[in-house]
């Protein structure tokens, strides 16, 4: 991650409607897929714990891995457990996980069917993987060079991936449809005018909030349509 997103990341997911918007839809399929308390859950590309509080909700404990020490305060290490390093076999739990998360994270390895393999083998039996990734290959955009993506996904390359690394694809679906067509222009732009992308910051009040709304209810209204493209893309599998 840049250091100049990485230093204002904690504000942007806490604040910015694009991740409050994500948060709230990645909840939401959580919720739908426990029915009962949820004991150990994982974040993998947890930052400063900022989605603990609601997944702690579930009942259960939860941990994180996060490979950027610089995102994590001093604090959150002394009030809960995070790997601090890459996520790959050097992190070497005691446990096995019900819920293991990756929200935007696969992007930034390189090498994820290998990743993909390591979160099936510390799920448990019945436990559940929740995904999400930048979607379609033709928004890749300045954005993704400023976060140092290696690739874009589709319903069918990450529904390979998974299936490589051993894992059953429950199901998988685009979400963030109004942003495709604006990443898609953006894109175009960017062939003609070479300007470097612009680090995130949090817009005004009387933008930020109309567009966390109306992508929660765009999520709401969309859930019938899997395959409606979007500018992301949401995977749940299980342990195969």
């Amino acid at each position: 991650m840049e250091r100049s997103y990485a230093d204002r990341y904690e504000r942007l997911y806490r604040e910015h409607w694009w991740w409050r918007a994500r948060e709230s839809f990645v909840f939401s399929v959580i919720q739908q897929l426990l029915l009962e308390p949820c004991p150990s859950v994982l974040d993998i590309g947890c930052g400063n714990a900022c989605f603990f509080d609601k997944l702690l909700t579930l009942g259960g404990d939860v941990e994180g891995v996060e490979y950027d020490a610089d995102l994590v305060t001093q604090t959150v290490r002394e009030t809960h457990r995070i790997h601090l390093g890459p996520f790959d076999r050097s992190f070497v739990p005691e446990r096995k996980y019900d819920l293991i998360l990756m929200l935007d994270v696969l992007e930034h390895l390189e090498k994820d069917v290998e990743a993909l393999s390591y979160v099936n083998e510390l799920l448990n039996p019945n436990g559940r993987f929740v995904l999400t990734v930048p979607a379609l290959s033709s928004l890749w955009t300045h954005h993704d060079v400023l976060n140092y993506h290696y690739r874009r996904y589709n319903l069918g390359s990450i529904r390979e991936v998974a299936e490589k690394a051993g894992l059953h694809v429950r199901f998988a679906r685009y979400f963030f449809h109004g942003l495709a067509p604006l990443k898609w222009i953006v894109r175009q732009k960017e062939r003609w005018i070479k300007n470097a992308a612009a680090t995130p910051e949090v817009p005004p009040g009387w933008i930020n909030k109309p567009m966390a709304r109306y992508f929660q209810l765009e999520q709401k209204l969309c859930s019938s349509f899997p395959k409606l493209l979007g500018s992301s893309l949401l995977m749940v599998a299980d342990k195969h």
